[in-house]
């Protein structure tokens, strides 16, 4: 992860991030076909990219919200987080 989420906070971002996948795919029976997992941040074009090239491979159902990512000291990064689901 780049210089503006610290190293000893990522493990808190995983767990913020980790809480949105559980709370959405993991306990819904409409997302057990979910793929194309994908993750950015939504300052970084590059990323940006790939998470749209990725949303695209999918299948027609998606899902993907904004995810405010906390650190220890008070910074607060923005991800992109997605999947597809369907048949």
């Amino acid at each position: 992860m780049r210089e503006t989420l610290e190293k000893k906070c990522v493990k808190e971002a995983v767990t913020q991030i980790m809480s949105v996948v559980n709370s959405t795919y993991m306990n819904s029976e409409e997302y057990e076909n979910a793929d194309n997992f994908r993750i950015a941040r939504a300052s970084d074009p590059e990323e940006i990219k790939a998470y749209e090239l990725a949303f695209l491979d999918g299948c027609c159902g998606f899902y993907d919200t904004l995810v405010m990512v906390e650190g220890r000291h008070g910074g607060v990064e923005a991800f992109l987080l997605g999947f597809n689901y369907g048949h």
